[in-house]
C-alpha cells in the first residue's frame, strides 16, 4: 500500500494516519483503533467482523499470483498435480471467485 500511495501522490497526507500491521487490520478496525483497513478480497470476505467497502480500481490494483510446487523426492505428485488440475476446472473456479479469489 505504500507504494500505491507514493504512486498517487498522497504519502504525505496519509503518513501521518498511517497504522502499519503485520496482519489484516480487522481487529484495529472493528475495536474502532482504525477507521479503514486494507487487505485483500479473499481475507474480507472471509472475515464476518468487517465489510467489503468494495475493490481498488483496476488501473491501481496489485495481484499476487500464486503458484505451486511439490518437493522433488515427494511421493504425492499425482496427487499434487490432480489438485491443480481440479482448481482450474469451472466449478472450483466459481467457488474461487465467490470467496474472493480472482481466477483470470
Amino acid at each position: 500500500m505504500l507504494a500505491l500511495f507514493d504512486r498517487l501522490g498522497l504519502t504525505g497526507i496519509v503518513q501521518p494516519k498511517l497504522l502499519l500491521t503485520a496482519h489484516p487490520p480487522f481487529e484495529e478496525v472493528t475495536s474502532g483503533q482504525a477507521e479503514l483497513g486494507f487487505s485483500t478480497l479473499a481475507e474480507i470476505a472471509a472475515n464476518p467482523q468487517v465489510r467489503l467497502v468494495g475493490a481498488l480500481p483496476a488501473e491501481i490494483q496489485t495481484y499476487n499470483v500464486m503458484t505451486a510446487a511439490v518437493p522433488v523426492g515427494s511421493t504425492h505428485r499425482t496427487a499434487a498435480a490432480e489438485l491443480l488440475r481440479f482448481l482450474g476446472t469451472g466449478s472450483s473456479r466459481s467457488v474461487l471467485r465467490a470467496n474472493g479469489i480472482a481466477t483470470d
